[in-house]
């Protein structure tokens, strides 16, 4: 006879590991640590810009000199793990911007590791940030 877990319901809650704290903080299986958080960070082209994203409250877009001190305020919090996202001055076809030398992320990647060298930095990989027509890839022939 087998037995439906999936639907089966406690007769009794066991509450006696949730009674304090400590005891809560001794058997629980997740935590969320410093260590765990990574920051999304947008980069934009210009100077003297922090632009609130209206979508994301708290979250702002930053132009590379005004970027530092964000991520001096991040490393002083203990958050050591960013995700820059560019926001280019051009679009294209081809989105050459995430692969020019001298492209947004590009650059503030050379920053960031110049001026935080214990930073960890993930970049995003997806296209569609800097392609005029938003796709995530390179389209040949429609």
């Amino acid at each position: 006879m087998a037995i439906d877990l999936e639907h089966r319901q406690l007769i009794v809650r066991p509450r006696r590991l949730r009674r304090n704290a400590n005891i809560r903080g001794l058997v629980r299986e997740t935590r969320v640590t410093l260590d765990d958080l990574i920051m999304p960070v947008f980069i934009t082209v210009g100077k003297n810009k922090k632009h609130e994203i209206s979508s994301m409250p708290g979250i702002y877009q930053w132009s590379l000199d005004k970027v530092g001190h964000h991520i001096a305020d991040l490393m002083n919090a203990g958050i050591t793990r960013v995700i820059l996202f560019g926001i280019p001055g051009e679009k294209d076809a081809t989105g050459s911007d995430s692969y020019n030398e001298n492209g947004i992320i590009q650059q503030a990647i050379r920053f960031l590791r110049k001026n935080f060298p214990d930073l960890y930095i993930i970049t995003d990989v997806c296209m569609c940030e800097y392609t005029d027509h938003g796709h995530c890839g390179i389209i040949h022939e429609n």
